[in-house]
């Protein structure tokens, strides 16, 4: 049967293991070890053994396979808890839980890279684009300087605006010509009208009617 510490360091070294926090090494014949503080510890291949070193490489103790098998622990013996712990051991002197480390690594970079670039890509949703203060927003709006199709024509002032009075002189001469115009023609046709009736006008037919004598030319008749 073990000795307490025995025991106490087998659960310590296999919780340590489980947890990958001890760098064991391989030997050519297979076993595994660590080393600490100067001192060592070794698990053999099956059937399992635990040796103990000193600084010196001297042997210091020997949990043999029989001593494990005759030493209960939780749910089984110690030989079950040393022989986890040898495989788990085995795998970390081999490299292989470094090996795979580093594959988990540059995956989740990978992964990451992935993940950001489509990121990059995708249109933000109504939650985050509230939280994203717009910077246009918050500017002074910008003044609409383009070019109306029609631009605005500012108001004449009465002393900039002489087409009034070009327009007034106009009118008043063209008047005059109308009036010129009608009077030349009124006197035409009064020049005019007594050739314009026929020879059968009834004004031609009538006699004229003799003009009476004037008074003093009257014969005074004789008294009788």
């Amino acid at each position: 049967m073990l000795h307490a510490s025995t025991q106490k360091l087998i659960d310590r070294l296999a919780e340590m293991t489980e947890r990958g926090r001890l760098g064991w090494g391989q030997e050519d014949d297979q076993s595994v070890i660590y080393m600490t503080e100067g001192y060592s510890v070794s698990v053999t291949t099956a059937p399992h053994e635990l040796v103990i070193f000193s600084k010196d490489g001297e042997e210091l103790e020997r949990a043999t396979h029989a001593d494990l098998l005759a030493t209960p622990s939780d749910g089984g013996t110690y030989e079950d808890v040393l022989a986890t712990m040898f495989k788990q051991a085995s795998r970390i002197a081999r490299g292989t839980e470094a090996a795979i480390s580093s594959l988990l690594a540059g995956i989740a970079t990978v992964d990451q890279a992935e993940e950001t670039a489509a990121t990059d890509f995708v249109a933000p949703s109504d939650e985050g684009s509230a939280d994203i203060e717009d910077p246009i927003n918050e500017t002074e709006p910008v003044e609409d300087t383009a070019v109306d199709d029609e631009p605005e024509t500012e108001p004449q002032t009465p002393a900039e605006d002489i087409s009034e009075p070009i327009v007034t002189e106009a009118v008043a001469r063209m008047a005059d010509e109308v009036n010129h115009t009608d009077e030349a023609a009124a006197q035409q046709v009064d020049f005019d009208a007594p050739e314009a009736l026929s020879p059968e006008s009834p004004a031609d037919d009538i006699e004229a009617a003799p003009t009476p004598a004037a008074p003093s030319e009257i014969e005074e008749a004789p008294l009788s």
